[in-house]
């Protein structure tokens, strides 16, 4: 016996509500891993700035470049870092003071043109607040905590709820 009109639409129907499903998890999987390397190359910085200091007590500003790779960055070199991947449209930069630094990337992950802000706020020792960003959209008080709601410092993370929040 053949198969008719009705189990062939019955067949392709349901693999409709199957992709339908599974296109926008993958999507949110991917910005979501996207996000996650960010974090990891503001680590990678943070990494970075802290052997210079050791060798040379102080730490590497680094200007917000707006070209397409801003491992290019002034600063960057001297400090001998360059990102493990560029995920999306990212922005890296660093605000130096002292014994204190604050590292912000802005990112559109899913380049839509909305961005999202991720960063690290080191406090210089004794104090409970650092510098904020270059960009003043990482705040001194630290990365926010979606969990806590709060906000942390010596940790990389969204600067603000909605980067924490937004898609992923």
């Amino acid at each position: 016996m053949g198969v008719d009109v009705v189990e062939r639409m019955m067949v392709i129907a349901i693999i409709g509500i199957v992709l339908a499903i599974a296109i926008p998890q993958c999507q949110l999987y991917r910005l979501r891993s996207k996000a996650h390397l960010v974090q990891k190359d503001i680590e990678a910085i943070v990494v970075a700035e802290d052997r210079y200091f050791k060798r040379h007590q102080k730490y590497v500003a680094v200007l917000p470049d707006q070209s397409a790779d801003s491992s290019r960055a002034q600063g960057f070199n001297e400090l001998g870092w360059e990102p493990e991947s560029l995920p999306g449209n990212c922005h890296f930069a660093v605000v130096v003071a002292q014994k204190t630094f604050t590292v912000e990337a802005i990112c559109d992950l899913d380049e839509d043109g909305d961005t999202a802000v991720f960063g690290y706020v080191r406090p210089a020792p004794g104090m409970t607040e650092g510098l904020s960003g270059p960009t003043g959209q990482c705040m001194g008080a630290g990365v926010y905590n979606p969990e806590t709601e709060e906000y942390d410092l010596n940790v990389a993370g969204p600067c603000d709820p909605d980067s924490g929040k937004k898609k992923y």
